[in-house]
């Protein structure tokens, strides 16, 4: 007649939804929040492929998942390298996403004081998230810009002897430089 539904059946069920919702939902939850795989964003604004004895490097990074763990900024020339920054930024707690979402980049470089000759070298920027990806190192964002180091000005040779130049007329005067210049010419007067 009837079919009785055993009272066993009935706990097995209600104790399966229940062990889901407690072990299911947390995982969801955390493989979509600490587990993210969005790198940090570096924006370097401006920084010229030559560069004088005295530079500035400005930008940020930005993420806005996890928050910002570490910045690091070196140069690399022959071999050595020379860290310029290197911040790390804590966390707000264990379960909690990062504190920092956005971290200005704004740093002087003085070739003469950290000993940096002329000639070429790699500015490397690299950034890591609060993020559990890759064992708890979080996720990398990593730039590397070639630039060239170039501390001293021009050498300028006149090449003629003799220099005419008469009032209200034009005058010719024939110059050399040492290496090639975006802007050169020769001024009389104020």
């Amino acid at each position: 007649m009837f079919k009785r539904e055993d009272k066993g059946k009935k706990i097995n069920r209600w104790l399966v939804a229940v062990l889901c919702v407690l072990v299911v939902v947390p995982l969801i939850w955390f493989s979509y929040v600490k587990l993210e795989g969005e790198k940090p964003v570096i924006d370097m604004k401006g920084v010229p492929g030559v560069v004088p004895a005295n530079f500035g490097i400005a930008g940020s990074v930005t993420d806005q998942k996890s928050g910002i763990a570490r910045l690091w900024i070196t140069l690399l020339q022959n071999g050595r390298e020379t860290v310029l920054a290197d911040e790390i930024f804590p966390a707000k707690g264990f379960l909690k996403k990062g504190g920092i979402f956005r971290a200005p980049i704004s740093l002087t470089v003085d070739a003469k004081k950290l000993n940096i000759s002329d000639g070429p070298a790699k500015l490397r920027v690299a950034a890591w998230d609060h993020s559990w990806r890759d064992w708890w190192r979080g996720n990398q964002a990593y730039i590397e810009k070639e630039i060239v180091f170039d501390t001293r000005p021009p050498v300028l040779s006149v090449l003629t002897t003799q220099h005419i130049a008469a009032q209200g007329g034009s005058g010719l005067v024939i110059y050399k430089l040492s290496e090639p210049c975006l802007e050169s010419g020769v001024r009389l007067g104020e």
